[in-house]
């Protein structure tokens, strides 16, 4: 039941499809008299050209016009090898290792400071000279 059901479906869409196609494809010429044979067998013709134009279209995506170039002609997309040369060497020189920096041996020795709310007020002014006497030139 559901396959003649669903093929019934398929039809439908099919034939609806082909009747907007040809809604499509015809002219708002008005009608004339009534046409002679001639007139059919060249309606015909017309008609079995169009068909076999569509049907070689439709065989292979290469019958029609060419949207891009063959790869064959294609150009390089990178014509200079070393373009990113300095960028590569930028991003490797931030990271390689450089060193430690020098040692300066005249430096004393400093101890962690203790919280100035913790000090006692003399300990904050003995801070405060040291500070000043080694920010003066």
């Amino acid at each position: 039941m559901k396959t003649r059901l669903s093929a019934s479906l398929v039809l439908l869409v099919v034939s609806l499809s082909l009747n907007a196609l040809d809604a499509v494809g015809q002219t708002t010429e008005p009608s004339g008299p009534k046409t002679t044979k001639s007139d059919k067998g060249t309606k015909a013709a017309d008609f079995a050209a169009k068909e076999q134009a569509m049907q070689d279209l439709s065989r292979s995506s290469a019958a029609g016009a060419v949207a891009s170039v063959p790869v064959t002609e294609a150009t390089p997309y990178n014509k200079d090898k070393n373009a990113g040369k300095a960028a590569a060497d930028e991003a490797m020189g931030i990271l390689s290792f450089k060193g430690s920096k020098p040692v300066d041996k005249n430096a004393k020795a400093v101890a962690p400071i203790k919280s100035i709310s913790k000090m006692t007020r003399e300990e904050r002014q003995q801070l405060w000279n040291e500070t000043a006497r080694e920010s003066k030139p």
